[in-house]
């Protein structure tokens, strides 16, 4: 069995306490109508759990994001990477409660990680009521090394091999009717540090996310909204970089930002949801010094459903971002994406994602030459499981990313392949 560290243990016990608590207490006023079959996997008692576990190598051929023009010298890289997790599931009526424990192992063959296993753990509770009323409450906490994504979405980080320790709880209530009046609140904190870091690439940082939306029909499968959104963040240079400056546990830098919109969202046809939303923002940065955000924001979503098995996703947004570079406070990012995936009964299945995105910082920069820093990136990713029996096969992968930007050491260019076994549930 493996054991994860204290930390996460606690960050796990305390809200499995909670949310079963909540189930437990709620779950008599879950209706029994209608029940869904419960979710595909092996059976322990009421539980149902499905294990993954993935082993294979993976290649990259600039691991840290390397510019050419950088004094710096491009590494390239191969990996033995494991990759296991295990969800159970506690179904009762339509609600469920669930654990979901994972970790990921990769050791290089020239580079040395200060972290070699990532692991991660999630709990959560997820009740469904007569009234269309769904409360979904998560409580995520990750220990990791490369998933730059999950600290920064905005994509200005990049994979440095540093550690980090991330906790995430959200709690969303929701309403979605054909037909009728709908809403959506929901407020979320996010609580990010670097550990053992030589070099920080990014601030630690601590906040919460927050926002709520009201619907209105047009017909049954038709709503207008109205949303806002808000962002307050506190942000700190590390210990030992810097941050001693400002003291223990006083921040830099503040993030206050709010956001409001209106659109339109639906249902094409069966699975097929989409919504379209556009307004204004604001996002301030107290105690930096520097200019504050105002302007226009927008985000759309399509999804398109070709058979049974078939779906194209399109989507795209505008908003602004925090960011970490020379005197700016944050950049905005434009950006489309479109993902295709195709499944087949036994559980494969293939997909590919192809993303463009414009990013413009706030103000000039000495280290631009006093101008303001512009970059476009690419990312591309192909992936295949394909599975010789239902719990048993393979998995292939490949990415590419670009990046151009007339900052020469955000320029970059990489590859990524993997091939492996897959063990599991999908």
């Amino acid at each position: 069995m493996r054991r994860f560290p204290p930390l996460l243990r606690s960050r796990i016990t305390r809200p499995v306490a909670l949310f079963t608590a909540a189930a437990l207490g709620l779950a008599a006023s879950a209706p029994a109508a209608g029940q869904e079959p419960p979710p595909d996997g092996l059976s322990a008692g009421r539980w149902v759990l499905q294990p993954l576990f993935v082993v294979g190598f993976t290649s990259d051929d600039n691991l840290f994001r390397t510019s050419p023009d950088s004094a710096s010298p491009r590494v390239s890289d191969r990996a033995f990477e494991s990759d296991g997790t295990l969800t159970a599931v506690l179904p009762f009526r339509n609600s469920r409660f669930w654990v979901d424990l994972g970790a990921t192992y990769r050791d290089y063959q020239k580079t040395k990680l200060t972290r070699r296993l990532a692991t991660e753990g999630e709990v959560g509770t997820e009740l469904v009521f007569g009234t269309g009323d769904r409360l979904t409450v998560v409580d995520t906490y990750t220990r990791g090394v490369s998933e730059v994504g999950k600290i920064d979405e905005g994509g200005e980080l990049v994979y440095d091999g540093q550690p980090f320790n991330l906790n995430r709880w959200s709690v969303v209530l929701d309403r979605s009717v054909p037909g009728r009046r709908g809403y959506r609140v929901s407020v979320a904190r996010s609580d990010f540090n670097y550990v053992e870091a030589a070099s920080p690439s990014f601030f630690d940082y601590r906040g919460f996310e927050y926002g709520a939306e009201y619907r209105e029909p047009l017909s049954p499968r038709l709503w207008i909204t109205t949303d806002y959104g808000g962002r307050r963040f506190r942000q700190f240079i590390p210990a030992g970089f810097g941050g001693e400056e400002f003291g223990v546990g006083v921040p830099f830098r503040k993030e206050h930002s709010d956001f409001g919109e209106v659109g339109v969202s639906g249902v094409l046809g069966p699975r097929e949801p989409f919504f379209v939303r556009a307004g204004y923002g604001v996002s301030s940065f107290p105690l930096s010094g520097t200019r504050e955000f105002r302007g226009w924001v927008a985000s759309t979503r399509w999804q398109f459903a070709f058979g049974p098995r078939t779906f194209l996703v399109l989507s795209a947004w505008r908003r602004p971002w925090p960011s970490f570079f020379g005197s700016n406070a944050y950049y905005v990012e434009t950006r489309v994406a479109a993902q295709v995936r195709r499944s087949w009964i036994r559980g494969s299945d293939v997909g590919v994602t192809l993303l463009f995105s414009g990013v413009r910082y706030g103000e000039p920069d000495p280290l631009v030459g006093n101008q303001v820093r512009s970059d476009d990136r690419t990312f591309v990713e192909a992936y295949a499981n394909l599975l010789l029996q239902s719990r048993f096969g393979f998995r292939v992968s490949a990415t590419h990313q670009r990046r151009t930007s007339n900052f020469a050491p955000a320029r970059h260019g990489a590859t990524t392949l993997f091939l492996g076994m897959v063990f599991g549930w999908l």
